[in-house]
């Protein structure tokens, strides 16, 4: 089920599917001349506090059934490998009210003026393999890896990665070669634009002794399609995380620069067990972003959230946002989310 039920699990909802201004193709007086339009757009919006007609999205409503199979060995010596195979489907939806509710003869949400609209349609159809090892030499840990998925709706490769953990006590680095493509849901409109693929070569390094650290560094290449040719980008990032009794203290920094402009900045978060079953924790982000065509600006955001445990696996979770920048100037947002598989942090 879609994320729009209350059944449903956000975690499965498919990327590039807008649920706002959702649109219906409106016919024309000629076959094949229609349009796309905001659905009911001759009926006026009513909006309240909790529900809105704007979010009214007819194809987000109709059950999403998946499919999958998994193989994978088990116990083998130092290896592993896995081989998998997952299929999305959904009922194409037809008409959302009358025939006549519109200026001429409505057919349906998509066109279907020369019965070209199938009954049902694949969201998403793909194929993922992995294999993973576990090797020792004089003290220091060797963990390879490779993975790759491949799209059968969209005939692509779209991830790949590769790489090797090389761990020592509480150290470990980590070089990777990493390409993205990116695909979306079987009806997302994003399918009909040219969206290049990505490469990026990363080195990552984690401690995880007296306190906890982190750090990374990459270069990603843009595949552009025309002569504009491929365009670069880089970066750094690093974290540390240290535990003083009930309390809890971490702060990010970011650097990236290239190809779409440049991001800098960081967070520090704080966090506090006032009991076994409640945590309290606040977080403040400040980030400065230069793009190519508009000013620098500054965008911040402070957070405050709380879990409260309600028995074993469950727990209720509240978060507070406040955002502002110079693109959106100030936001602010509550979610309350009932967790049925909690677990506590470590």
């Amino acid at each position: 089920m879609r994320a729009s039920s209350p059944a449903g699990l956000s975690a499965y909802e498919l990327d590039g599917t807008a649920g706002a201004g959702c649109r219906e193709y409106v016919e024309a007086a000629v076959p094949g001349t229609g349009a796309w339009q905001l659905v009911d757009r001759n009926r006026r919006i009513e909006s309240s506090r909790l529900s809105s007609d704007y979010e009214y999205c007819p194809q987000r409503e109709v059950w999403q059934p998946t499919a999958g199979i998994t193989l994978a060995t088990s116990r083998l010596r130092r290896f592993g490998a896995e081989l998998g195979y997952r299929r999305t489907w959904a009922r194409t939806v037809g008409l959302i009210g009358s025939e006549d509710r519109l200026d001429f003869p409505d057919r349906g949400l998509y066109p279907d003026e020369f019965d070209q609209a199938p009954d049902t349609g694949i969201n998403e159809e793909r194929i993922h393999a992995r294999v993973h090892g576990e090797l020792a030499a004089g003290g220091v840990g060797f963990h390879p890896y490779a993975n790759a998925r491949f799209s059968i709706l969209h005939a692509a490769l779209d991830r790949v990665d590769t790489g090797v953990r090389v761990a020592r006590g509480a150290h470990s680095l980590e070089p990777a070669v990493e390409y993205f493509l990116p695909t979306f849901d079987g009806d997302s409109i994003f399918n009909v634009f040219s969206i290049e693929p990505t490469t990026d070569l990363r080195l990552g390094y984690h401690y995880d002794g007296a306190f906890r650290a982190r750090g990374a560094a990459w270069v990603r290449r843009y595949e552009r399609a025309g002569a504009a040719g491929p365009a670069h980008a880089g970066g750094l990032d690093a974290g540390v995380e240290q535990t003083f009794g009930a309390w809890r203290g971490r702060l990010d920094a970011l650097w990236d620069d290239g190809y779409g402009g440049r991001r800098v900045g960081g967070s520090g978060e704080a966090g506090w067990r006032a009991r076994d079953t409640l945590w309290l924790r606040g977080r403040l982000i400040l980030l400065g972003i230069e793009q190519e065509d508009r000013e620098a600006y500054v965008s911040s955001s402070a957070v405050l959230s709380t879990t409260w445990k309600l028995a074993d696996a469950v727990a209720l979770h509240a978060i507070a946002e406040l955002d502002r920048d110079a693109i959106r100037d100030t936001e602010g947002r509550a979610i309350v989310v009932l967790d049925l598989a909690f677990m506590p942090e470590p």
